[in-house]
């Protein structure tokens, strides 16, 4: 799991009214007596996927900052390094060198 994948179910716990705390595992004899963040772990990881490609107001706004002159290129260029930042954040980066 990757530290994004565990700010966000932490995030996600919290707004479910759980703890974002680590806290010991739940047992048969001591059951959770509130949600653990390990549980939106699987949730987080999807949200996270759903932000892998970006929308095009996303990579027009990012292509701002590649050299000036070839927009359609430079969105190209911002959607590619995104992707490779939310694909770490997932732990698939690739390797490309």
């Amino acid at each position: 799991m990757t530290e994004m994948i565990e700010r966000i179910a932490r995030i996600l716990c919290g707004l479910a009214g759980g703890s974002a705390e680590p806290q010991d595992e739940p047992s048969a004899e001591q059951p959770a007596s509130e949600p653990d963040w390990h549980s939106f772990v699987p949730v987080a990881r999807t949200v996270l996927a759903a932000l892998r490609e970006p929308t095009a107001e996303m990579a027009a706004a990012g292509g701002e900052y590649f050299e000036e002159g070839a927009d359609k290129q430079n969105r190209f260029a911002a959607a590619i390094v995104y992707g490779a930042m939310i694909e770490a954040g997932l732990g698939e980066a690739a390797d490309r060198a």
